[in-house]
């Protein structure tokens, strides 16, 4: 009876050395995934709470009227501070002002509207006004040997 005695503290001991230590590992894996879970409700609950703070913080949101510019609206290119076409200030035939590139395209300057269509501009365009307002000075260089070509 002596050794059934003895196998029987060996298979115990045996089951207390590997049981406790199984039964610690399982029961902190056991407490981690709940933490985990309650972890991952704290931060769900979070994320809805925030799209809800931003969705009042967006309907709160009072988008102002586009600011009118107190500048009237930019004339069209071929016409001049007083809002007369080149063709006005020239006086020219209604029959040429039909023909004529810049009455065609009135949103670019009318020089460079005969420089497109005529492939240089006309020397009476030089001293226009509306040429004069409309070039930047560092351009006239180049447009000059454009005339004597």
């Amino acid at each position: 009876m002596n050794s059934l005695t003895e196998i029987l503290y060996i298979v115990g001991l045996f089951a207390l050395r590997l049981g406790v230590p199984l039964a610690i590992t399982l029961a902190i894996a056991y407490f981690l995934r709940r933490l985990d879970a309650r972890w991952e409700e704290e931060a769900r609950l979070e994320q809805e709470a925030g799209k809800t703070k931003r969705k009042v913080v967006e309907q709160e949101k009072v988008i102002p009227p586009p600011l009118r510019s107190p500048l009237p609206e930019p004339l069209p290119a071929a016409f001049d501070r007083a809002g007369k076409p080149c063709w006005e200030i020239k006086d020219c035939d209604p029959i040429a002002v039909e023909q004529c590139p810049a009455h065609q395209n009135p949103n670019i300057p009318c020089w460079q509207a005969r420089r497109e269509e005529e492939g240089k501009i006309p020397l009476e365009c030089y001293h226009c006004e509306l040429f004069l307002l409309t070039v930047q000075p560092s351009e006239l260089p180049q447009m000059s040997q454009e005339l004597m070509h």
